[in-house]
């Protein structure tokens, strides 16, 4: 029986117009109702998960930052809080600049950027989640050690940032693509996986007792994790093959239709 549903919020909770349909968020009331939690594991910082926090009443462990920090809610200190090494994190932001790919750095509830840009401003509407100019974020960093740092940009230059990642901190930083256009760079050690693990074991649970639903590469790891992992219809291919089970897509209410067939066992989907 399942017991905890983690749930992934852009591409998997949210539809392409950024909004919970009514469906979901009956399904997800419901499955609460009768004492299933539900966790969301997002790459976002708090900052951006808020509104979705209380549009959905939700009292459970949330994860930002793709796993690199657990808070339990209404709860101010972590339960888990794993950050990119402050030396490594230069060198990024040095490789980046010089590829004049824009970078967001987040630490803590803030999201910081070097100069502001089309790529901060569009971030910043569609997460509710302010994107603040310093200048130099290479001074910025000196004293701020962040929790994760995402790439926006072309496609093409961001294969090439992963490619240099790969080859040269492969053993600091793990790095994947939540959508064609964001790379996200977090811990070596913190992942949606990990977090989910620790969530369970909070809570008692074994991971047959949990049920993971993703769109992105960076919920691979909570899917292959999960006692049932399901994959988005709108998911990569590289996702899908990972997922026990592929629901509808973010638009046509995937989620609800997951958490109806696995956990409030309609018998008829």
């Amino acid at each position: 029986m399942i017991k905890l549903v983690a749930l992934d919020i852009d591409g998997t909770l949210l539809s392409s117009r950024h909004v919970i349909s009514e469906r979901n968020k009956m399904a997800l009331h419901r499955a609460a109702s009768i004492g299933v939690r539900i966790a969301l594991l997002s790459g976002r910082n708090i900052v951006g998960m808020q509104k979705y926090i209380e549009e959905l009443g939700l009292k459970d462990i949330v994860v930002s930052l793709n796993g690199a920090y657990i808070v339990a809610n209404n709860k101010p200190e972590a339960i888990h809080d794993l950050r990119i090494e402050k030396e490594t994190a230069a060198e990024i932001i040095k490789y980046v600049e010089s590829m004049k790919i824009h970078l967001n750095y987040y630490h803590d509830d803030v999201i910081t950027c070097g100069a502001e840009s089309e790529y901060s401003r569009e971030y910043a509407r569609i997460t509710d989640a302010p994107v603040i100019g310093v200048g130099s974020l290479l001074e910025y960093s000196e004293s701020r050690q962040p929790g994760k740092l995402l790439l926006i940009g072309g496609r093409n230059y961001l294969e090439a940032a992963r490619e240099w990642l790969e080859k040269n901190h492969s053993h600091r930083v793990n790095c994947f693509f939540s959508n064609s256009n964001y790379l996200e760079v977090i811990h070596k050690n913190a992942s949606k996986g990990d977090a989910l693990k620790r969530i369970a074991g909070y809570y008692n649970l074994s991971m047959d007792q949990v049920m993971a639903i993703g769109d992105g590469e960076n919920d691979i790891s909570m899917i292959h994790e999960a006692g049932i992992g399901v994959a988005m219809g709108n998911a990569s291919e590289k996702v899908k093959k990972e997922a026990d089970f592929i629901t509808l897509s973010n638009d046509a209410d995937g989620v609800a239709y997951a958490v109806e067939k696995f956990v409030l066992c309609d018998t008829s989907l």
